[in-house]
């Protein structure tokens, strides 16, 4: 999975003109009763749900776009195969990290970077 996580961030960085800041972003993988206090907490909404992202403001020198936090269990229930679940999530919540709200645009920018990672 690590690959194709990884060929998706290369994907983002390149389409957005971000591959020569060396920013990274921090990926965690947790039960659903912790996505659920997180979504609690940060979102105000008391419910588990597949991926959070957290876009975060790079203390100086830092390099860090955001945070993407998924449930297994979720994504494993919800999609037919687990490691497209994971590579459509992880390229919506980039887009979220920088500033894309659910529109038109921000789906087929996702749909774009799925084509290319799984053609």
């Amino acid at each position: 999975m690590d690959n194709y996580l990884e060929r998706i961030f290369l994907i983002f960085l390149n389409r957005f003109n971000l591959i020569n800041r060396k920013l990274f972003v921090e990926i965690g993988i947790f039960e659903a009763d912790v996505i659920r206090k997180l979504n609690k907490r940060y979102r105000g909404k008391d419910l588990e749900t597949d991926v959070l992202s957290f876009p975060m403001e790079p203390q100086s020198g830092e390099k860090l776009l955001g945070a993407v936090y998924f449930c297994y269990s979720i994504i494993e229930n919800k999609y037919e195969d687990v490691l497209f679940g994971f590579c459509f999530l992880f390229a919506h919540s980039l887009l979220h990290l920088i500033g894309y709200e659910h529109n038109e645009e921000m789906f087929s920018i996702q749909d774009e970077i799925i084509r290319e990672v799984f053609e």
